[in-house]
């Protein structure tokens, strides 16, 4: 089963658990909060981080796998990705590498996501116009 795990709180899994359910993908890009907002929109990273550490506790028989899209703007922060997915015990990684180029109309990501990707930025952590600065 895969999830952005948004809404891992409000629901019951254990009967999917119970059913055989053996590894969770969780959808997630990125630690760093300026970038998930960028390119995760209307979702609450530390909402999704305090889901992953509940099913953790909850389910420790239960395999965690991140599956990571690697573009312009997460690419800066793979390493923190793996370090904290590592610190919970998160059993794979799944890395996907997309092109970094977006079209006119895909209104699905904030507007800096398109002028960041678009340019080829490969450090998320030199993005002025998404730190605010």
């Amino acid at each position: 089963m895969i999830t952005n795990g948004s809404m891992l709180d409000r629901h019951d899994i254990s009967l999917l658990v119970d059913c055989g359910l053996t590894e969770l993908q969780i959808s997630i890009d990125t630690v760093d909060p300026l970038v998930h907002e960028v390119t995760r929109v209307n979702t609450d990273l530390p909402m999704i981080l305090a889901n992953i550490s509940s099913i953790k506790a909850k389910y420790p028989n239960l395999d965690i796998a991140f599956s990571a899209v690697v573009n312009a703007l997460t690419i800066g922060g793979i390493e923190d990705l793996l370090e904290y997915g590592q610190s919970i015990g998160v059993a794979k990684f799944y890395l996907r590498e997309i092109a970094n180029r977006v079209v006119a109309g895909d209104a699905v990501r904030d507007s800096r996501y398109h002028r960041h990707v678009n340019k080829g930025t490969s450090n998320n952590r030199n993005l002025p116009a998404i730190r605010g600065h």
